[in-house]
């Protein structure tokens, strides 16, 4: 999903450097733009991991569990 955050800043620096993120400060008439205007690449960049995580700590719990 595409992203707008409502702060000047962001520590999620690489979804702005992708286009999934658009800052805008407390300006309504940003806000309403940017929200008009958010989309994700065509690409889907894979930012952060591939969404399978809780699967592998799921297995890895388990694994523990057995022992």
């Amino acid at each position: 999903m595409p992203c707008v955050t409502l702060r000047p800043s962001t520590e999620w620096v690489d979804t702005v450097e992708v286009g999934a993120n658009i800052l805008v400060d407390d300006d309504p008439d940003r806000i309403v733009s940017a929200v008009a205007e958010a989309r994700m690449p065509p690409d889907r960049p894979q930012l952060y991991g591939d969404g399978k995580a809780s699967e592998r700590i799921a297995e890895a719990l388990y694994t523990l569990v057995r022992r």
